[in-house]
């Protein structure tokens, strides 16, 4: 039994170079960023709230380029994903003592976001493509709960027509949180463009990369002038963004001072002229691996609700006939041949994305206890894997991810045909 050959066991890696990703400098930036920012420098006005009119300032030209870009009639920069999630709710009027309902299977930002709007966060189990479940959404809806959050978590697009029906049916608005999802599609509409408000991230490993920022897109005149003000366009400013005659008043409303700057704001519109290659690219590697991992059945690809809104900068899956044990092994040995891999389940590392690492929403109670209350993705995400698809990905790095699978996944049938337990205890 040949199994030593495993890098997990002793092996020889198939690579030892770094897995591309943007902690590591595998980013998309040239002299079109560096020309950018020393275009803002230059002009000595890093501020987005100058005496220049919005449609002469970087932020307020990329804000425009959204809007054409993703087809809606207001965009508003803001300074991270979290922030453009938060102002959506408070422009919805969420307040303390209300609920807000979110997946149990998002960043950690999504309850996050809650609690900066003075609400609290009800989190829903996952249906088995690991998507908030409709149905369970909507028992947990009670007299307080003012909104529904969203996510389209690693890429892919839960059952959205079926969370807007519930909504619909309850009365309650809907906040997208396409933060992992910028640019992917459900037919010919972005995710970010189904609810009142969408709200996304220029995060370093997000589909535009600024280092830090976000933004936020909707339809409704009324919401849009209300998270201007509160994003921090104090003094008349809001003025800027808004040419017809303002319903809010901005006395009636906090300063959060979520506002982007301009060179985030510069680097960013570079980004967007970048972003259809790079999903293009995006998409053909992982069309490639779909068609790789589809000679070996027993791999589970996660799906979205619609075959093509997936961004696939991620390939999330579970394995037939697995177990928390079965999956961490497979996770590991994977990563052991050079290739990050990461499990959701609880016998690895602490992954910010499972629920149970949340502990600021259940102070006093354990992992078991917290892990109790949402069964259904518990049981989920400890079958749950996933790899990071980077578009700098060259040739060489696709073709190491297909060996490492090929060498794990044929270990693991090799193992499961002598019945051997898949976790190396030595």
């Amino acid at each position: 039994m040949a199994f030593n050959h495993l890098a997990i066991e002793g092996g020889r890696p198939v690579r030892t170079a770094h897995w591309p990703r943007f902690d590591k400098g595998d980013v998309d930036l040239d002299e079109r960023e560096t020309e950018a920012v020393n275009r803002v420098l230059r002009s000595r006005l890093l501020f987005r709230y100058d005496a220049r009119p919005l449609a002469d300032t970087e932020v307020g030209r990329f804000e425009a380029e959204l809007c054409a870009y993703f087809g809606v009639k207001y965009a508003l920069a803001v300074s991270s994903g979290t922030a453009a999630i938060a102002l959506s709710l408070m422009a919805l009027g969420v307040k303390a003592g209300d609920e807000v309902i979110c997946s149990s299977f998002a960043f950690a930002a999504d309850p996050s976001s809650i609690i900066l709007s003075g609400a609290r966060p009800v989190l829903a189990d996952v249906d088995r493509h690991i998507h908030m479940d409709p149905a369970d959404l909507e028992a947990r809806i009670t007299s307080r709960t003012k909104a529904v959050l969203l996510v389209h978590q690693r890429g892919q697009a839960g059952d959205i027509e079926a969370i807007l029906d519930v909504a619909r049916r309850h009365s309650l608005p809907v906040v997208e949180d396409a933060v992992p999802a910028m640019g992917a599609k459900m037919g010919v509409r972005h995710l970010g463009t189904f609810g009142h408000f969408g709200a996304f991230s220029t995060q370093a490993d997000k589909s535009l990369n600024t280092g830090e920022g976000g933004f936020l897109l909707t339809n409704h005149a009324d919401l849009f002038e209300k998270a201007v003000l509160l994003s921090g366009a104090y003094e008349t400013r809001s003025r800027k963004h808004c040419s017809w005659e303002m319903m809010a008043r901005e006395q009636e409303f906090p300063l959060f001072n979520f506002r982007m700057d301009e060179i985030r704001g510069a680097i960013a519109r570079v980004q967007l002229e970048k972003l259809p290659h790079r999903l293009a690219t995006l998409q053909r590697n992982y069309r490639r691996l779909c068609t790789f991992l589809a000679s070996y059945p027993e791999v589970l690809p996660r799906r979205s609700c619609a075959a093509e809104a997936t961004l696939g900068h991620y390939i999330v899956f579970q394995l037939s006939d697995s177990d928390s044990e079965d999956a961490q092994w497979v996770a590991d040995a994977l990563s052991a041949e050079g290739v990050d891999a990461g499990c959701f389940g609880i016998l690895g590392r602490p992954n910010i994305r499972s629920f149970w690492n949340w502990e600021f929403l259940y102070p006093g109670k354990t992992w078991s206890e917290i892990r109790a209350m949402l069964s259904a993705t518990s049981r989920m995400l400890d079958l749950t894997i996933d790899v990071p698809l980077s578009p700098a990905l060259k040739l060489a790095d696709l073709n190491d991810l297909e060996s490492a699978f090929a060498k794990v996944l044929d270990a693991r049938r090799e193992r499961r045909a002598v019945r051997l337990p898949a976790r190396n205890l030595a």
